[in-house]
């Protein structure tokens, strides 16, 4: 075996290893669910963790991969371009909680997103008020809200247009 594949075989084992730790965390937390959810921002801290360990290896296709065929394994149909992310998420949460899983990958897409690390992610999620306050609130883009912003200004100035043009009719007539 060449130097190369034996890396991405420790990689594999190293990644796979500690995402069924976590999810056995998981399992555990769904247990003796904690009120407080400490240990679900810690989980999804790790998640964040086993990210950054993942994303742009030399072996990053190969633990993908191995991650894909065990979901596929236990039953899970994942698409082509289902994100590093998810897929980490997916493995930790199990699947029979897609709403959830979706919470939980959302709010680890915008903390990326925003720079948060494994050891700030927790308070940053209870400084928004939770999990799906930081869907909620930071799940909208910018641009997309600019331009929502843009046409709500440009759909007033043509209601005042018509506006005009109902009180005053004599400008527009050629």
């Amino acid at each position: 075996m060449s130097s190369k594949k034996a890396n991405h075989s420790v990689e594999i084992n190293a990644t796979l290893s500690k995402l069924d730790a976590l999810a056995a965390k998981r399992e555990s937390w769904e247990v003796n669910y904690d009120a407080s959810n400490q240990d679900l921002y810690g989980l999804l801290a790790e998640c964040i963790e086993t990210y950054d360990s993942i994303k742009a290896k030399p072996s990053e296709r190969a633990v993908l991969a191995s991650i894909k065929a065990v979901l596929v394994a236990k039953g899970l149909k994942i698409q082509s371009h289902t994100t590093v992310l998810c897929l980490i998420v997916r493995y930790v949460f199990g699947i029979k909680t897609s709403k959830r899983i979706d919470s939980y990958h959302r709010a680890l897409t915008i903390a990326l997103k925003s720079n948060v690390t494994k050891d700030t992610f927790a308070q940053w999620v209870i400084d928004f008020g939770g999990i799906e306050e930081v869907v909620l609130e930071k799940g909208v883009d910018p641009e997309a809200e600019e331009k929502k912003e843009f046409l709500q200004e440009e759909k007033e100035e043509v209601k005042d247009m018509f506006s005009n043009m109902l009180n005053d009719p004599d400008p527009f007539i050629f």
